[in-house]
């Protein structure tokens, strides 16, 4: 057996912060890291600090999270799984490191977050869908519900900073890259629109890849 660590954050983005309000829940993120430093989380989530919907599987370093004085609330929960789970887990995140662009944040699924209801749509991930498909334990949870799940499995809670065992790493700069506000709502728009497309008229194979390769120029452009 080994284990895994469940990393829940209570981000101080705006997004992050409205989804615990709509949500009333403590944490609006969860990842997974393979060590219990955390050195590494995985997840998906943005890929810019100013693009909230635009993005897909991350691998994000904690210090993204940490921003000037601001620190992150922040729970660490220790998940034991066979040596099978641990080695099918370790090959799906090096086949999404090596095929990253190939992949998506569910905007459409986070819109319908705050009413407890999730879109599946293929190659397309919110940050709890695809841990708990790492994990397979099954669908249907919430951060919150997995959290209080694994409230036992609880190795810390407090601030992130006091939680790293390993010097910190400044933020890539990319990361907070200045982006257009007009540019971004135009991509987000239309990504929320090929994504509900491919949702509703449930597109033939083809016609998905067509589609893929579309959101790929707009969130690459």
């Amino acid at each position: 057996m080994k284990k895994v660590y469940i990393v829940f954050l209570a981000s101080n983005f705006k997004s992050g912060k409205f989804i615990r309000f709509i949500t009333r829940g403590r944490y609006n993120h969860v990842a997974l890291s393979l060590t219990p430093e955390i050195a590494k989380m995985y997840s998906f989530a943005r890929s810019n600090y100013y693009q909230p919907m635009l993005g897909g599987f991350e691998i994000e370093l904690p210090d993204r999270y940490i921003t000037g004085v601001l620190d992150v609330e922040t729970k660490i929960c220790a998940y034991e799984v066979s040596d099978e789970r641990f080695e099918e887990i370790c090959t799906r995140l090096g086949y999404m490191t090596e095929n990253k662009r190939k992949t998506h944040y569910n905007a459409l699924s986070l819109l319908t977050y705050p009413f407890s209801r999730t879109v599946k749509i293929e190659h397309t991930y919110t940050c709890i869908d695809f841990l708990t498909e790492l994990l397979g334990i099954g669908q249907g949870y919430t951060i919150g519900k997995l959290e209080r799940q694994l409230s036992d499995n609880t190795v810390y809670v407090g601030a992130l900073s006091n939680a790293l065992m390993l010097p910190s790493v400044p933020p890539s700069t990319e990361f907070y890259s200045k982006r257009s506000i007009a540019v971004t709502w135009l991509k987000t728009i239309v990504l929320i629109a090929i994504l509900c497309g491919i949702f509703v008229r449930n597109v033939s194979i083809s016609s998905f890849a067509q589609a893929r390769r579309r959101i790929l120029a707009i969130i690459y452009s």
